[in-house]
């Protein structure tokens, strides 16, 4: 404001989750009359992300949004309880910018991506969407508040109170120009500097420009309230490109159709127990070059694994581990050997297992390992992987990649083959190491 020449005008310094007969001074004459806010045109906020910080039960049970809220699961709606409860401050902002905006007038918000996508949080969804319409989302690059905040944020653009267009727009840049750690990022091999919002800002006047780099609109049937991520939609709306003799086919079908099973992993065992004993404990750092690394020093002992494993499946020769939650690794495959069948999984990984060896696909275990690790399958993956608070996962939406299946049963058993010879050497030698172990004693690196 200084900047433009206006520094004092109507700037206040106020609590702005306050109620209103609790705003004092400026932010009262400005923003209340009669112990009620003031209605505006346009509201632009990005509220605080922090995770240390939580409004009070006390304070936020003045907000709907402030009280727990229950699914009816046969209406698929959420219903407000009746008990308050702590809350992120950006939580309560959503419902008092709302409070703040006239009938017709538009919001612009910034909120964490968790927003957007994770089942916790649909009560909001649904809150924000009821009865107002939604114009547009905008997918901030992860770089966009680094170094300062970490959090992976998208922009909701909304008027309150107008009927739900048909179209709604979406942008996807990809960088704002500088790195996580402030510096200048440039496009590859050149000095230009990498900042996708001056094209998302020119491309917004035509959403539905199919020459668009970056802006696109969704119809209203095609949107999943579930979803607002701009980036899922891209995914949907854009499939992949088949190479000659390959036809898609989804993971989603092959469960369907009972081609494969999934299932995720059991758990992690208590920190004090890592360490103190042989029975291997898998996290995400250990699904590596098609294997699984046993770390000597996070295995666990024989009563916490029984324990953590309760009734749950155990991986079993042929077994494919996908990494579907953590930083920079989802989509990372292993497969599991002979001796990997008494192994602790992390949540964090999930295993595929082909249970009909006789499917119409051909498909084998190591094809489908080939498969999942190809380019095509891959450069699928950064769509689906959404970010929860600081975490990426792919959630349910592995079911979503497709994969380029062959349609010479010939070139599957060529490639099944291949595969598979790699990975029978690879357990060879884990046996090997396994037996000069046992020469030489407990190996600890």
């Amino acid at each position: 404001m200084a900047i433009t020449g206006d520094g004092r005008s109507n700037i206040c310094h106020q609590n702005s989750l306050h109620t209103a007969s609790q705003f004092v001074g400026d932010a009262s004459k400005h923003f209340v009359t009669e112990n009620v806010f003031e209605q505006f045109d346009t509201i632009l906020t990005n509220p605080p992300f922090s995770t240390k910080t939580k409004i009070p039960a006390k304070e936020a049970a003045s907000f709907d949004l402030g009280y727990n809220w229950k699914q009816n699961k046969q209406l698929g709606t959420w219903i407000k309880g009746n008990k308050s409860g702590k809350r992120d401050p950006y939580v309560l902002f959503i419902e008092r910018c709302l409070d703040m905006l006239k009938v017709g007038g538009t919001l612009c918000i910034v909120l964490p991506e968790t927003v957007f996508h994770a089942p916790s949080k649909a009560y909001i969804r649904q809150y924000f969407l009821e009865g107002n319409n939604l114009i547009a989302v905008i997918d901030l690059p992860h770089n966009a508040f680094r170094p300062y905040c970490n959090a992976k944020t998208c922009l909701l653009v909304l008027k309150k109170g107008v009927p739900q267009q048909h179209h709604i727009i979406m942008a996807t840049p990809k960088e704002v120009g500088h790195d996580h750690n402030g510096k200048p990022l440039y496009r590859y091999g050149t000095k230009i500097l990498w900042d996708d919002l001056a094209k998302v800002l020119e491309e917004l006047d035509m959403p539905d420009n199919p020459q668009n780099k970056h802006v696109f609109s969704v119809h209203l049937s095609e949107f999943n309230p579930d979803i607002l991520v701009p980036r899922y939609y891209r995914a949907v709306q854009n499939p992949p490109d088949m190479p000659m003799g390959r036809v898609p086919v989804s993971l989603k079908q092959l469960l369907e159709e009972k081609v494969i099973d999934a299932w995720n992993g059991h758990g992690s065992p208590p920190s004090h127990e890592k360490g103190m004993g042989d029975i291997p404990y898998i996290r995400v750092s250990d699904i590596v070059n098609w294997e699984m690394y046993r770390n000597p020093v996070t295995g666990i002992p024989e009563n916490v694994y029984l324990e953590k494993l309760g009734k749950k499946r155990t991986p079993k020769e042929g077994d494919i581990i996908f990494v579907r939650r953590g930083s920079y690794r989802i989509g990372t495959v292993a497969m599991a050997s002979p001796r990997d069948e008494r192994v602790l999984l992390t949540t964090e990984l999930l295993t595929l297992r082909v249970i009909n060896m006789a499917n119409k696909y051909g498909l084998t275990p190591f094809y489908l390992l080939g498969l999942l690790s190809s380019q095509l399958v891959q450069d699928q993956i950064d769509d689906y992987v959404f970010v929860d608070t600081t975490l990426p996962t792919i959630y349910e939406r592995w079911k979503n990649l497709v994969l380029p299946v062959h349609t010479d049963p010939k070139e599957i058993a060529h490639v099944s083959k291949q595969v598979e010879q790699v990975i029978r050497h690879k357990w060879a030698a884990q046996n090997q190491t396994d037996a000069l172990r046992d020469q030489i004693g407990k190996i600890v690196t």
